[in-house]
């Protein structure tokens, strides 16, 4: 009987800091970077855009990103690196699209388009970066649901 409970707590424990081994404690935010497929991203790349997002949060009502969905992700995501800044005191995360990053790769049938999104948390701090990859038809259509990629942090 108390080999079993025991057996339980570590099997508990093994999955709880699996869960949670992508993310890293938040820093100075000029000093947050993210690589995608080898490209360094930073500030540098996204502020503009951020300063927008940072608008939108202050001045609008947002829906919060779905925390489960958002765990299911990074932890699918089978992280070898952090993929995101949290110190676990965030009431919400929102996602935003960074249109400056975004590019198109044509491709035989279809246009292969690269939408970054930047992950805030509800203080307006820089969490994640997502890469969300679109298949769009000649007509101009989306083919097919997005698949995503989580950027892992630089540090």
């Amino acid at each position: 009987m108390r080999f079993s409970k025991l057996a339980t707590i570590i099997y508990a424990a093994r999955f709880l800091s699996a869960a949670f081994s992508y993310k890293t404690a938040h820093i100075k935010e000029g000093s947050k970077g993210f690589i995608c497929h080898g490209d360094l991203f930073s500030e540098a790349n996204y502020g503009d855009d951020k300063i927008r997002a940072l608008k939108v949060l202050k001045h609008c009502h947002n829906t919060p990103f779905d925390v489960e969905m958002l765990q299911d992700i990074f932890v699918s995501e089978k992280p070898e690196n952090f993929m995101m800044y949290d110190n676990s005191d965030a009431k919400g995360h929102y996602l935003f699209l960074l249109p400056s990053l975004t590019k198109v790769y044509p491709k035989n049938s279809y246009d292969l388009r690269h939408e970054y999104h930047l992950l805030l948390d509800d203080s307006g701090r820089t969490c994640a970066l997502m890469l969300w990859k679109i298949k769009i038809t000649p007509k101009g259509k989306s083919s097919e649901e997005p698949t995503y990629e989580i950027c892992s942090v630089h540090s």
